[in-house]
């Protein structure tokens, strides 16, 4: 090949590098229109997407504040609960000695109370026979009263026939 003629196919490699350089930075510029585009697009997913993650954050924020909440009403509810579990163990406690007390003074009273009616049983007994010799009594006492009236009202017929007779003297 001639000198010329490689000149010419060296001119048209120029022409070719340079159509391409001219078509690359066209590509290149359209490849950063593209990305930026596409950046733009992602920005603005972005942006939509952190939008709605700080809503959800605040509404996450809200549950958590809510929860807070709930957990230390239930935290007071669970010491109140105990408080009042204390209270009433001790007050089970003092209600079982006082339990306790009462159910051997129970059986104190109980023990008193077969004494004594022990003591009334025999008491009765001697005043059933008390009774029964004192009914043995008045039924002599009935039986004597008897024949004092017997007696009586002989001397009242014979009075009276002593007062018949000495009014009959009289007259």
């Amino acid at each position: 090949m001639s000198f010329e003629e490689l000149k010419k196919e060296c001119d048209i490699l120029r022409l070719d590098n340079h159509l391409l350089a001219y078509k690359n930075d066209k590509l290149q510029k359209r490849v950063e229109e593209l990305e930026n585009h596409q950046l733009e697009n992602y920005h603005y997913f972005l942006k939509n997407e952190n939008a709605e993650l700080l809503r959800q954050n605040g509404d996450l924020a809200v549950k958590i504040k809510n929860l807070e909440n709930t957990n230390n009403q239930l935290r007071q509810a669970r010491e109140n609960w105990i408080e009042e579990k204390r209270e009433l163990t001790t007050e089970k406690e003092r209600l079982v000695r006082k339990n306790t007390e009462l159910e051997n003074r129970n059986a104190e009273l109980y023990a008193e109370l077969l004494k004594e009616k022990e003591s009334l049983t025999k008491a009765n007994a001697e005043l059933a026979e008390k009774v029964k010799a004192l009914n043995a009594q008045n039924n002599q006492l009935v039986a004597s009263l008897a024949d004092q009236s017997e007696i009586d009202l002989h001397n009242k017929r014979l009075a009276n026939e002593n007062r018949d007779l000495k009014t009959q003297k009289e007259n």
